[in-house]
């Protein structure tokens, strides 16, 4: 199998069981850790490094010569970097703060205004820090995509990531506040693939493999603004 191949499934699929799956064991478990949970001791411990080297080896699989575009690139890189930095502390303390109550301590002076802070600093510039350079940088390796002889079986792994790609990154958006830009992304590259056209698409690795994921971004996104008429948080819904 091609390396840019292997990267790519390999970015689609860990990406989707390092965020989703300790999420889904929570639930189903109830197990809870203190005082970070679960899914956080997951995210800071693997799904930091697991992306540090997956995204840099995806780079590395193109050969950027355009030195601008290159150092677009890399700027997105460590600023979804700081952003998650952002996004993950100030979530453990919102997440610590987070009581209900007539005697929650966090309903009152100086309390309160940490974790408004805290809330700001994860929901509002913490999720747009990760997310806004995440999707630049899956948007230029869409647009420097170049075709590779793929088989069957290649082609299948590629959709299949893509599906749970997708799957990934619309409850993360839409969870982290962000779902009205993740379904704009997604609009985006869904446009950009169809002008490739569908059979040249087929023929891109990293084109194949946002077609599906953009698909996926769309149908569950829309689907669950239409239901809940509003992109209500998963978490709201599932107590997490």
């Amino acid at each position: 199998m091609d390396r840019r191949i292997k990267t790519i499934v390999a970015y689609g699929i860990g990406s989707f069981v390092l965020i989703d799956v300790p999420v889904f064991i929570e639930l189903l478990t109830g197990w809870k850790t203190a005082p970070i949970n679960f899914p956080d001791i997951i995210d800071i411990t693997l799904f930091v490094p697991f992306m540090a080297i997956i995204l840099l080896s995806l780079y590395r699989s193109y050969d950027i010569r355009d030195k601008k575009l290159s150092t677009t690139l890399l700027i997105a890189y460590a600023i979804f970097f700081e952003g998650h930095g952002v996004h993950w502390a100030a979530n453990a303390l919102d997440l610590l703060q987070h009581c209900e109550g007539a005697n929650c301590l966090a309903r009152f002076g100086e309390a309160a205004e940490s974790q408004k802070l805290a809330y700001f600093l994860d929901e509002i510039i913490g999720h747009k820090l990760m997310y806004y350079p995440l999707f630049l940088i899956l948007l230029i390796f869409l647009l420097i995509d170049t075709e590779l002889k793929m088989s069957r079986q290649e082609r299948f792994l590629l959709y299949l990531s893509g599906v749970l790609h997708g799957f990934y990154l619309i409850v993360a958006t839409v969870e982290g506040q962000t779902g009205i830009e993740g379904l704009i992304f997604a609009a985006l590259a869904l446009i950009i693939c169809l002008r490739m056209g569908l059979s040249n698409t087929k023929k891109r690795p990293f084109a194949l493999f946002m077609l599906t994921t953009s698909m996926v971004m769309l149908v569950l996104g829309i689907s669950w603004w239409a239901y809940w008429g509003a992109l209500v948080q998963p978490s709201k819904i599932l107590k997490f």
